[in-house]
């Protein structure tokens, strides 16, 4: 994944989250079964934290919005298939079987 699919996906997910009105918080690396807005806190600082990231921990920044998204989806805001039309390249066909 480039680094403008990174960016364009982490920007995707801040705006998903932004309408929560939730501060975007670090939590505490140790935490289990956050709260709902907890777990949104740390996903708004994720995505914020991400273009800072893209340029020389480019594997980094993808691991940080991979787990962005297992959040959402486990949390059931976002469907798998608006996450993997979200992660596609620009120049890719639509493959309803994929």
């Amino acid at each position: 994944m480039d680094g403008d699919k990174i960016l364009s996906a982490a920007a995707f997910h801040r705006s998903f989250l932004a309408h929560t009105g939730i501060t975007p918080a670090r939590v505490d690396q140790d935490l289990l079964a956050p709260s709902a807005q907890t777990a949104f806190a740390h996903m708004l600082w994720l995505t914020g934290e991400v273009p800072g990231l893209v340029t020389d921990h480019r594997e980094k920044a993808m691991r940080w919005v991979c787990f962005v998204q297992g959040v959402l989806w486990d949390r059931g805001l976002i469907t798998t298939r608006v996450l993997k039309n979200v992660m596609r390249p620009a120049n890719s066909v639509f493959d309803a079987q994929a």
